[in-house]
């Protein structure tokens, strides 16, 4: 982020504000973009918590409740590891696919987030104000999520707060690396490819016309929609 500007991330009586468009579009106007366009994709600002990974560790030692990417996660006390059901899908179109999509396989961990940390960092998500939640998803057959028979191929979890866990062990990883996360508020925009779609019957902006304004952002522009996010708009 440039130093000279003030930080996008706002916050007042606890509670994130809702997402400010007209920062966004300063800050497109600033890079030249044409004012249509830089309005247009402003509006479409929206509210999400960042999530700041911190150093890798080879061992998951966090306090129980740690928001964090890896490890292993806090599971209610009696629950087992989440796993799926074999996929459903045609064998004669999905052929392609590992001998794992026909069989059953425990989902792995990705995340934990608490939901106090978010609610400490300032969040107008509609989410509980404490709890967790857990992300499982089978990196084995990596399914994109597009076709409903992708569905047992990722869990979310909602760990309650007055729930007793206790930490599990992956029974299919190696490794129990972990990176606890940082909880900040922020805000940002949809992907420019989202925004040409939503666009494409402007005659001001063909395929030519939308990349040459979109060439005005530098990398260090893109890092403003970068990163891991709770909320918001996906990237």
């Amino acid at each position: 982020m440039d130093q000279n500007r003030k930080p996008i991330a706002r916050r007042t009586g606890g509670k994130l504000r809702c997402a400010d468009p007209g920062v966004w579009r300063r800050f497109l106007e600033e890079r030249d973009l044409d004012p249509a366009l830089a309005a247009a994709w402003s509006k479409f600002a929206r509210s999400n918590i960042r999530l700041i990974p911190s150093a890798t560790f080879d061992e998951d030692n966090t306090r129980p409740g740690t928001s964090k990417l890896g490890g292993l996660p806090d599971l209610p006390v009696g629950v087992a590891w989440p796993t799926r059901a074999p996929y459903r899908y045609p064998r004669m179109e999905d052929d392609f696919r590992p001998q794992a999509a026909w069989e059953p396989q425990p989902l792995s961990f990705l995340a934990q987030i608490n939901l106090g940390d978010v609610a400490e960092a300032g969040c107008d998500l509609p989410l509980p104000k404490a709890g967790l939640l857990l992300f499982f998803y089978d990196t084995e057959t990596q399914p994109w999520g597009f076709d409903p028979l992708d569905a047992p191929g990722s869990r979310v979890l909602f760990v309650s707060a007055e729930t007793t866990t206790r930490r599990q062990v992956d029974p299919a990883a190696v490794s129990s690396r972990v990176r606890p996360l940082q909880l900040h508020p922020y805000q940002g925009l949809p992907s420019r490819e989202w925004l040409q779609d939503e666009n494409q019957d402007d005659p001001r902006y063909s395929d030519d016309a939308f990349y040459e304004e979109l060439q005005k952002l530098g990398d260090q522009d893109e890092q403003e929609f970068a990163g891991h996010m709770l909320g918001g708009w996906p990237n």
